[in-house]
C-alpha cells in the first residue's frame, strides 16, 4: 500500500525538490493501471459520463505530437510528470515529440486560480487564444481548486484552416475536400494547446504520478471530472473529487487508457455520436483485455 504524503510544491524561483514523495518507476515508460474487468453497458456509461458536450458535433483532441511542460512545479517534480504524461500518452497512441519541442500541454501549479487567470489575460492572452470573455471568466470564477481548458482550431479534412466568424460560425470551407456524410464531416476540431490549472494548496495527500495521470485524462481529452468522480466506474478523474485523495486510484485506470486510446485511434472526422459508439467499443475491449486480478485500491 503506498503511503500519501504531502506534495510540495512551490513558485519560487528556485523551488527545492519535495522530500519523501511517493515513488514512481524508474523508467516512467513503465506504465502502471489500475481497474477492473468491464460490464455490459459500462463502456458507453463511462464515455457518456465523463465526455464534455462536443463543439460542433465532433470530440476534438490532439493531431500534432504531444509536448508536456508545467509551471510552478519543483525542477525535479516536474520532469517526474512531464516524462509520466508521455508515457501515459504513447501508450494510448498518441504521438509525443521530441525534447526541446514547443509546449502545447501545460500544467500551471498556483496559488490563487483568479489571480493567476487575471495575471495571465494580461501577460499571457495566448493561454485563452480561441475562448470567448465569457468562458475566461467563467474559468476564474469557477469554484474548486482546479480547472482545464483548451484552445481548438479547425481545420479541413487535409488539415488545412478554416476560416470562422467572430461568433464561432464557419463561413467557408477548405475547397477540393470529401462530402460530408451522417458519421463523418468535412471539418474536424483539433487542440492547438491545452492546460491544466492547479493551486498548490490541493496536492497535499496527492502523488508526482496521480497528478500527472489525472493531468494527462484533463488534457488529451475534454473531459468532465465532477461527472466522472459521480460515475461507479474507477477513474483518476475522482483525484479532487469530495471524498479526496484516499478514494482516488493510485494510478491511472484502465477505464481511463482504454478511453484515451479509443480517443486516439478513432478517425477525426467521425462525428460526435459516431466518435462516442468508436471510443465505447475500444473502450469495451481494453478493459476485457485486462489482468483478470486488476482491482482498484
Amino acid at each position: 500500500m503506498m503511503t500519501m504524503v504531502l506534495l510540495a510544491m512551490a513558485m519560487a524561483a528556485e523551488p527545492a525538490p519535495a522530500a519523501g514523495l511517493v515513488p514512481v518507476p524508474a523508467d516512467p515508460r513503465e506504465l502502471v493501471v489500475t481497474g477492473q474487468r468491464g460490464r455490459d453497458r459500462r463502456s458507453e456509461m463511462f464515455v457518456d459520463a465523463i465526455v464534455q458536450p462536443s463543439q460542433h458535433d465532433q470530440i476534438a483532441r490532439f493531431e500534432d505530437p504531444l509536448c508536456p511542460t508545467s509551471i510552478g512545479l519543483a525542477g525535479q517534480d516536474a520532469g517526474i510528470v512531464e516524462r509520466r504524461i508521455r508515457a501515459v500518452a504513447e501508450a494510448a497512441d498518441v504521438r509525443t515529440a521530441k525534447p526541446g519541442c514547443r509546449p502545447n500541454l501545460v500544467i500551471l501549479v498556483v496559488d490563487d486560480r483568479a489571480r493567476a487567470i487575471a495575471h495571465w489575460q494580461k501577460t499571457r492572452p495566448d493561454f485563452f487564444e480561441t475562448l470567448t470573455k465569457a468562458e475566461v471568466a467563467a474559468l476564474a470564477d469557477g469554484s474548486g481548486p482546479v480547472a482545464a481548458w483548451q484552445i481548438v482550431h479547425l481545420k479541413g479534412a487535409d488539415r488545412r484552416p478554416v476560416g470562422r466568424t467572430d461568433d464561432g460560425v464557419v463561413d467557408y470551407y477548405v475547397q477540393n475536400q470529401v462530402v460530408p456524410t451522417r458519421i463523418g464531416t468535412t471539418t474536424q476540431f483539433e487542440f492547438y494547446g491545452s492546460f491544466l490549472l492547479v493551486e498548490a494548496s490541493a496536492l497535499e495527500g496527492k502523488t508526482l504520478m496521480q497528478l500527472a495521470d489525472y493531468a494527462a485524462m484533463r488534457t488529451l481529452a475534454r473531459t468532465d471530472d465532477r461527472r466522472g468522480a459521480a460515475q461507479p466506474m474507477p477513474t483518476i478523474l475522482s483525484l479532487f473529487g469530495p471524498d479526496g485523495a484516499d478514494a482516488a486510484p493510485p494510478s491511472l485506470t484502465h477505464w481511463d487508457l482504454g478511453f484515451l486510446t479509443g480517443l486516439y485511434r478513432l478517425d477525426p472526422a467521425f462525428r460526435a455520436n459516431e466518435q462516442r459508439k468508436a471510443i465505447a467499443h475500444s473502450l469495451r475491449r481494453h478493459v476485457a483485455s485486462a489482468p483478470a486480478d486488476a482491482a482498484d485500491e
